[in-house]
């Protein structure tokens, strides 16, 4: 992935849906001003910056690939940020009040070696979390008609190396890393019907950048048509479950 303005608009929006969640960790965690918080997978700093609007914690980001860490270090000045491989972090051991990730563990090929990382460089009663796994298997399309459209980018994910149905695994996944104290949830339980010609732009961008090779240009512009027209008229539902989780060292 190289970075583009297009993607940093997009790790930021999707740090905005979970703020709530991240709230509701900060709390949990019991993370005060001298607390060192590591995300790993930070890609161009969005969600370090949503987090540094929360809490005055100490934060510090990874992620391999340079050309969206140089932007990561332009939009978090107040943020630690390095070029490192998650599957082999350059720290010390118990060194982290909290590790956390987010949209990420569905992208990695070698979960518990990850979570492993994580985890050996977490202080003793630190909390491990990831804070959003989605899980495109479980997704409701509905009028049924759009199904196709979830079949599709679900399918489009998997050629891509991820695992669309990750968020399932998650609480189990934390379990065998060796956390206790496991917490887990869904977001997204409560939406509002509302027309918002942004959000819906930026969602169809996102499913037309993963499905344009898996559907012919015309049905895809027909379905996108048809799926503006419902959500004007408030007859749309698309709910992907996307779950978070974390628990303790």
């Amino acid at each position: 992935m190289t970075f583009s303005k297009d993607i940093h608009n997009r790790f930021k929006e999707q740090a905005s849906w979970t703020y709530q969640v991240q709230e509701l960790f900060f709390k949990s965690a019991h993370l005060i001003p001298q607390s060192n918080v590591l995300e790993v997978g930070c890609g161009t700093g969005a969600f370090l910056q949503s987090l540094s609007s929360i809490g005055k914690v100490n934060l510090y980001g990874i992620d391999i690939q340079p050309d969206l860490l140089t932007a990561a270090q332009t939009n978090t000045i107040s943020s630690q940020i390095a070029c490192a491989d998650a599957n082999s972090l350059p720290f010390e051991d118990n060194l982290f009040d909290a590790v956390l990730c987010h949209y990420f563990l569905l992208w990695i090929k070698n979960i518990d070696r990850v979570l492993g990382e994580m985890y050996r460089v977490l202080k003793p009663g630190g909390m491990m979390a990831a804070l959003a796994e989605p899980d495109y298997g479980s997704q409701i399309n509905y009028p049924s008609e759009f199904s196709i459209l979830g079949e599709k980018q679900r399918e489009s994910l998997i050629r891509q190396g991820a695992n669309p149905d990750f968020g399932r695994q998650l609480p189990t996944a934390l379990a065998r890393s060796g956390c206790s104290d496991i917490s887990f949830g869904i977001m997204g339980a409560f939406q509002q019907v509302s027309y918002n010609s942004e959000q819906i732009k930026s969602e169809q961008q996102l499913i037309s950048s993963d499905i344009h090779n898996e559907i012919s240009e015309e049905a895809l512009i027909s379905l996108l048509k048809q799926d503006t027209l419902c959500r004007v008229e408030n007859t749309r539902v698309h709910f992907i479950p996307t779950f978070y989780a974390w628990g303790k060292k």
